[in-house]
């Protein structure tokens, strides 16, 4: 029974893998056969026509050269995070990066022009006039876009739903109360109908949406009034160009304490979608214990449970009594995310013996023991289970958190719902 469960978990897993494999390469794939236009067939018509066969060998060395510079392309983006006109601004100033776009224009321009000279040929074949060609293409191409401009200006259209919809919350723009620019450097103001406190009771959902409507100093002074924690789970939730842009506008003692609010899971999510520099700076920032289990995350296609496990979790033993243990749950101090089980373990070896929910705890009579009211055995994790195992985990389960234990069942940590789930 066991070796067919096993098979059953690396088929699954396997057509998990073969999936992204092709949503990987389908794009590339279309991108080649619509390279196929009607100007790239007239020329390959001509060119065969006129030299036949004799020019085969130079595809030996256009090959690898197209593929180099594919992969260079494709490698500079993912480092960067950044498309081809901003890398260019960014990197060789205003001068070279208009020029990259206008030369990107002329490129396109010229594009068109074969695409209409290849169409003019080929119909030329079966009598049909060239300027007939030119009207009936030009017409049908501005039909299609007036088709989509309709389209994206209907709120309920499926090509606006293929976008990210806005989560209802409070507009950026109905704000009107100053708020000062901590990080900004400059003296500005942005408007706020709402004071600090109300803006820190906003979830950090809203507080995202409101970043990704600012920009430039407005945003940082936005981001500035926020207090560590909210700008952490704000900048968490944020778009990753609006992560980029809050990154770089932050100073180095407010990055590291918002850093130290955020999770290993969560901070290797973050420094994941920022240009390599920009993620080499701010490791330097963190414990090196802490910044090599990010760069693993990082790094690693197959992360196991070990690396995503927090150390910050609630254990008891057995025979604590539920006042007691309330009593110490309300002043430890800990986080909201950290008390939603009490596990039970036992004292010398930390073997994991049971788990209580909280609000189980809160319900029960104070001379009970956790032992009464401890659910067992416990659904658990291995260390050397795969993200796509936790995820398998969570779905099934629902809960919270997981222990992660090991071979033996002694308990080496917990892993976060949000860790796994948020970015599947």
């Amino acid at each position: 029974m066991y070796w067919i469960n096993k098979s059953i978990h690396l088929i699954a897993r396997l057509k998990r893998r073969t999936l992204i494999l092709l949503a990987v390469i389908g794009p590339g794939i279309i991108t080649m056969v619509a390279d196929n236009d009607a100007g790239g067939i007239s020329t390959y018509s001509v060119t065969g026509a006129k030299y036949g066969f004799s020019l085969l060998w130079v595809f030996f060395i256009l090959i690898p050269m197209a593929y180099y510079v594919q992969e260079m392309t494709v490698r500079l983006g993912a480092v960067t995070k950044r498309g081809h006109a901003e890398a260019i601004f960014d990197g060789f100033g205003p001068f070279w990066g208009w020029f990259s776009i206008f030369d990107l224009a002329v490129v396109n321009w010229l594009t068109l022009v074969t695409e209409y000279i290849g169409m003019t040929a080929a119909l030329s074949i079966f009598g049909v006039p060239p300027y007939l060609t030119f009207f009936v293409i030009t017409a049908r191409a501005n039909g299609r876009a007036d088709s989509l401009r309709s389209a994206c200006s209907t709120p309920d259209s499926s090509v606006r739903s293929a976008f990210r919809s806005p989560r209802p919350g409070p507009s950026a723009k109905s704000y009107v109360q100053p708020l000062s620019l901590e990080d900004a450097g400059a003296p500005d103001s942005v408007s706020l109908s709402l004071t600090r406190k109300q803006i820190m009771d906003l979830p950090s959902e809203d507080l995202a949406d409101i970043l990704e409507e600012l920009s430039g100093q407005q945003q940082q002074a936005f981001f500035s009034a926020l207090g560590t924690e909210a700008a952490a789970e704000a900048l968490m939730e944020a778009e990753p160009r609006a992560q980029r842009q809050l990154i770089a506008s932050l100073r180095r003692e407010k990055a590291q304490a918002i850093l130290s609010e955020m999770s290993v899971p969560q901070l290797a999510a973050l420094l994941a979608v920022l240009p390599h520099e920009d993620m080499t700076e701010l490791l330097g920032l963190l414990p090196k214990e802490e910044a090599a289990r990010i760069k693993a995350l990082i790094s690693e296609r197959e992360s196991t449970a070990r690396a995503f496990m927090s150390s910050n979790y609630v254990a008891m033993a057995r025979d604590a009594k539920v006042g007691a243990a309330l009593s110490q749950l309300r002043t430890s101090r800990r986080e909201r995310d950290e008390i939603s089980y009490v596990y039970v373990v036992a004292p010398e070896d930390s073997l994991l013996l049971g788990v209580v929910d909280v609000r189980d705890l809160i319900l029960a009579d104070d001379d009970k023991t956790l032992g009464d009211l401890m659910v067992s055995p416990v659904v658990s994790a291995e260390e050397s289970d795969l993200r796509e195992d936790l995820a398998n985990l969570f779905a099934k389960y629902h809960f919270r958190l997981i222990p992660v234990v090991d071979a033996h069942d002694h308990m080496l940590g917990v892993v976060h719902y949000a860790d796994i789930m948020k970015e599947l």
